[in-house]
C-alpha cells in the first residue's frame, strides 16, 4: 500500500492505495464489477478508482486532475492479469480455511447454490465472489475431511471480503461463464484515445 496525502477541499486527507493485486481484497474485485453500464469516461474512471481504493466517489470529484493522476497512477497494475496461486489454504481472522478444488464433482446443494448466484449476477459470478467463496472455502473436521457445505455458510460472506483476490483468483476464472476474466482494459485514465482519421 502507498499512503497519499491531499489537500481536498481545504481538508487534508490520508488515503491508503493499492499498488498491487496482492493488495486487493475479493470486495474490491468484485466491486469493479458492478460498475454501471453507460456511464460516460470520467463516471466509469471515477468509478473503477472508487472500487479499487475504497475512497468515496464524491470526495474523487472534488480533486483536481492532477491530484486524481497521482491516485491513478498508483493503479497501473490494473495493466496486469491477477496471478493465479496454487493455494489450499486461507486464513481469515483466527480462523483455516481450506479450497475444496474438485470443482466437477459438486453436491446437489452445492450446484443449486451456484445456479442462484447466476442468476442474481450480471458478471458470471465476478460481482458475487463473497457470496461464491462460501461455497468452496471450507473448515476441516477433526478426521480432517472438509465440512459438507451446508447454506448457514452463505452468511460467512462478509468475512471472505477481506480475503485477497490473488489468493482466490484460480477460482474465479474458472466458474468466469468459460471466459478468462481480463483487468488489463479497466486501468482508470484521464486521457481519452484520439480518433483514428480515415483514410480518404
Amino acid at each position: 500500500m502507498i499512503e497519499l496525502k491531499l489537500n481536498i477541499d481545504d481538508e487534508i486527507m490520508n488515503f491508503n492505495i493499492p499498488q498491487s493485486w496482492d493488495e486487493v481484497t475479493v470486495e474490491q474485485f468484485s466491486n469493479i464489477y458492478k460498475v454501471k453500464q453507460g456511464l460516460n469516461d470520467i463516471e466509469k474512471t471515477v468509478a473503477l478508482t472508487s472500487a479499487l481504493t475504497k475512497i468515496d466517489e464524491e470526495f474523487l470529484y472534488l480533486m483536481t486532475p492532477e491530484q486524481f493522476k497521482n491516485i491513478s497512477d498508483c493503479l497501473s497494475f490494473m495493466n496486469e492479469e491477477v496471478k493465479q496461486k496454487q493455494v489450499e489454504s486461507i486464513q481469515v481472522g483466527d480462523e483455516t480455511f481450506y479450497l475444496k478444488s474438485d470443482y466437477d464433482s459438486l453436491n446437489l446443494g452445492e450446484i443449486a447454490s451456484i445456479e442462484m448466484l447466476m442468476e442474481s449476477s450480471s458478471a458470471g459470478l465476478l460481482d458475487v465472489m463473497p457470496e461464491l467463496l462460501c461455497i468452496f472455502l471450507r473448515k476441516k473436521k477433526e478426521n480432517g475431511k472438509l465440512e459438507n457445505f451446508r447454506n448457514e455458510h452463505m452468511e460467512r460472506a462478509e468475512k471472505f471480503k477481506a480475503v485477497k483476490i490473488s489468493d482466490v483468483n484460480k477460482l474465479f476464472l474458472f466458474f468466469s461463464s468459460g471466459k478468462k476474466a481480463s483487468t488489463a482494459t479497466m486501468k482508470p485514465s484521464l486521457v481519452k484515445r484520439k480518433p483514428v482519421k480515415k483514410k480518404k
